[in-house]
């Protein structure tokens, strides 16, 4: 069993963050931004998903795109 311990600031690079999210007109795919930091080259980046509602196990990952 795993011992539990306080979060660090260091924890916060590890977190993910959903940024923007888009519904297609059909209803049947959405597509969304996941943000993570990268501490050591002090970038962001950025990568738009897409899941298929109507499929199992549909999500698809787009081309990144690196911002500073």
């Amino acid at each position: 069993m795993t011992s539990l311990r306080k979060m660090t600031i260091d924890d916060l690079w590890t977190f993910n963050e959903i940024g923007s999210i888009a519904l297609s007109p059909d209803g049947r795919r959405v597509a969304y931004v996941v943000n993570s930091d990268d501490k050591e080259k002090n970038e962001t980046r950025s990568a738009v998903w897409l899941l298929h509602l109507d499929e199992q196990g549909g999500t698809v990952g787009l081309p990144r795109h690196r911002r500073k």
